[in-house]
């Protein structure tokens, strides 16, 4: 039942017309009362596949996968993935050759668990296949994990596309496109209430491949979306949606009075004066 904005689990006494008792004396509208999925218990790799589709349920089945450690879960060709806020052992690159390898009936079988390599997978060859472009589109609220989800895509392409002059696995452009991460982060991600490391601007990473699927450049376009609230520090006590100043900015505050002169230009091109 839905009770202050959250679901809660519970039994049912009774139902008198609009409104609902619960075994525990709570008495709720009956709108807000869903049936328990089944399917749900089981933590399903697709949601689709559930035998009642609600929020309820949505979350319940979410739940049971979480702490399973399972933060990924598909709804069709959609990934969804919940930030566990811890580091997870499955972004390796034998993961990396497990999906790369696998078919697609094996996929689409949960042979494997759902996982991003997978999305990553599907969108680059069907890249190759149509020889036309694709993309992957990750969103979601503030820490919700999209900046390392973007980081996971880059793994999976940089790890399976060789190029002609690849040195350790990857080739001169590919670590160049991987390293650029932390540059962008550094003048770009500040430190929130709800996430320390929050990108404070959108990222369109343009990745190019040659027709053997090979990475021959890329071109990233920032859209910084909170240029105000960077470059000051806001009183968290009063403000709980208050942003600290960025990385770069810290940097800059924090830098020996000697580096300064090299820090501050770098500063003033990116945010002005």
């Amino acid at each position: 039942m839905l009770v202050g904005g959250a679901w809660k689990k519970a039994q049912l006494k009774n139902v008198d017309g609009s409104s609902a008792t619960t075994a525990a004396g709570d008495k709720v509208a009956l709108k807000d009362v869903a049936t328990i999925s089944e399917n749900a218990k089981t933590g399903m790799p697709d949601m689709i596949k559930l035998d009642v589709l609600h929020s309820a349920s949505i979350l319940d089945n979410l739940e049971v996968r979480f702490f399973r450690d399972e933060i990924y879960t598909n709804v069709g060709s959609v990934l969804l993935s919940v930030n566990p806020f811890k580091r997870m052992d499955y972004y390796t690159n034998d993961h990396v050759w497990q999906y790369a390898k696998a078919s697609a009936l094996a996929l689409k079988n949960f042979d494997l668990p759902p996982h991003i390599y997978s999305t990553a997978k599907t969108a680059y060859e069907t890249m190759l296949r149509s020889q036309g472009n694709q993309s992957v589109l990750i969103s979601g609220e503030s820490g919700a994990g999209k900046t390392e989800a973007t980081k996971y895509v880059l793994q999976y392409l940089t790890t399976v596309s060789k190029g002609p002059d690849a040195e350790g696995g990857q080739s001169a452009i590919e670590r160049m496109i991987v390293d650029s991460s932390p540059i962008l982060e550094a003048f770009g991600n500040a430190k929130t209430v709800r996430n320390n490391n929050s990108s404070r601007f959108g990222k369109f990473f343009d990745i190019q491949f040659n027709g053997r699927g090979e990475i021959v450049g890329g071109k990233i376009t920032d859209y910084l979306l909170e240029k105000s609230r960077v470059v000051q520090v806001a009183k968290e006590s009063c403000m709980p949606s208050a942003r600290r100043p960025t990385e770069a900015t810290r940097m800059g505050e924090s830098s020996p009075r000697a580096e300064l002169p090299r820090v501050l230009p770098a500063l003033r091109g990116r945010f002005g004066d």
